[in-house]
């Protein structure tokens, strides 16, 4: 097989070993429709899955770092195929964030931002602070945020189905169920690392997973679209969705996320409990989501009603109707109620 000297020895062993599995044919249509840059977002995603699957600590870091790289050499394949240049006046690449604000510059919508924001988030928490990611959150990362989010922009932006290139972006429905599972357990997730960092003392981890608990917080139980943490921030204060103190302490920790995440400083002990009392304020004026299993077939699901902690504790709940999605209808009291987090 021919191969540029540009090109990376495992980008050759990865079309070797396809070639394996189809025809020459076949081979010289992929090439001619998929850019250096695309091709290489999705063999890095396609490493991303096999460390995944690996299963092992060392491969849940591995799999997120590769999922973020894909994930941004899949923005800067977009760029350029909306004509916006990648080599700066420096002879650098454009970053991660100058690459998104261009495009967005350009009226691209980027509605799954604020989940790339986590993901990459997460790989310079794992890069900068070595933070362990286990394999629930990984999951949800890898295929839910990055997989996702490369096969939109393949499919509505650039025309290709990704799943011509590897039968690895093809997912079974256990997977997909499982990913959907994963979705209602993040903010759950967050706030278990938040304490766990804290009590390691490993602050500037408690910082990120705080901040980061909480835009999953506003996601999963507001079902809002928030495109950066500066939407994040504009939405807080416009709807009104927490108490003025509340509001101003996120700003707050906010700020202290940025200057940890960006090197400028290193969070103390004391900015970490500020960190997951503000997680633990926002969850309570927020509420939680209760939900139930259905009596008739099992099935866990939300039950549409949200309360704070207190309120919870001390409500009635009696003899209230429900369905489930397979349509099941039952009546359930203040016992059957999950409190999720």
């Amino acid at each position: 097989m021919l191969r540029s000297s540009g090109q990376r020895k495992s980008y050759s062993q990865f079309h070797l070993r396809v070639a394996f599995a189809q025809t020459k044919k076949e081979i010289v249509l992929r090439k001619s429709v998929v850019s250096p840059i695309l091709a290489s977002s999705l063999e890095v995603l396609e490493h991303a899955i096999e460390h995944l699957k690996l299963g092992t600590n060392r491969d849940m870091k591995f799999a997120v770092q590769h999922a973020d790289n894909a994930t941004e050499l899949i923005l800067k394949e977009l760029a350029r195929f909306k004509g916006i240049r990648l080599i700066d006046k420096r002879g650098q690449s454009i970053s991660y964030y100058d690459c998104i604000d261009e495009l967005q510059r350009r009226g691209v919508d980027i509605p799954e931002l604020t989940n790339i924001d986590l993901l990459h988030t997460e790989r310079n928490s794992i890069y900068h602070l070595g933070s362990q990611p286990d394999k629930l959150k990984t999951d949800w990362l890898v295929y839910d945020v990055s997989l996702n989010f490369i096969k939109r922009i393949c499919q509505k932006e650039l025309g290709y189905d990704i799943g011509q290139f590897s039968t690895q972006f093809k997912l079974s429905p256990k997977v997909e169920q499982e990913i959907e599972s994963t979705r209602s357990e993040m903010v759950n997730m967050y706030l278990f690392e938040t304490v766990s960092s804290l009590d390691s003392n490993v602050y500037s981890a408690t910082v990120v997973s705080a901040f980061s608990g909480i835009e999953a917080l506003l996601r999963e139980t507001l079902s809002l679209e928030m495109r950066s943490h500066v939407d994040f921030m504009k939405r807080l204060r416009s709807q009104k969705i927490f108490s003025k103190e509340l509001t101003e302490a996120i700003e707050k920790l906010r700020q202290i996320r940025n200057s940890t995440i960006h090197g400028i400083s290193r969070a103390t002990k004391e900015q970490a409990n500020f960190s997951l009392d503000v997680f633990k304020r926002a969850i309570d004026e927020i509420g939680l989501p209760l939900e139930l299993k259905c009596k008739t077939c099992g099935m866990q699901f939300k039950s549409g009603i949200a309360m704070s902690r207190k309120t919870f504790e001390t409500s009635v709940l009696v003899s209230n109707q429900h369905e489930c999605p397979n349509g099941h209808i039952n009546s359930y009291n203040k016992q059957d109620y999950i409190a999720r987090l």
